[in-house]
């Protein structure tokens, strides 16, 4: 476990909790991936709802493996 850090890197995270973890606000991460907030946070509060499309923009946004972020 990295030190300060909440998870293990090879442990999958949430969409918010990974985004918080970076320091990163809803509103940039939503910006960088061609999203408004408001959708970014129902992809947040529903993770099965996110398109493969906009999960591996968000993963990429977050640079962390695809298989980190939590989506089901």
């Amino acid at each position: 476990m990295n030190k300060g850090s909440k998870y293990r890197q090879d442990e999958p995270i949430g969409i918010k909790e990974l985004r918080e973890s970076r320091g990163l606000t809803i509103e940039s991460v939503a910006n960088s991936i061609g999203i408004n907030s408001d959708q970014l946070g129902r992809y947040e509060q529903n993770p099965s709802d996110t398109p493969v499309s906009i999960a591996l923009r968000i993963a990429s946004v977050l640079n962390c493996d695809y298989d980190l972020i939590t989506f089901a």
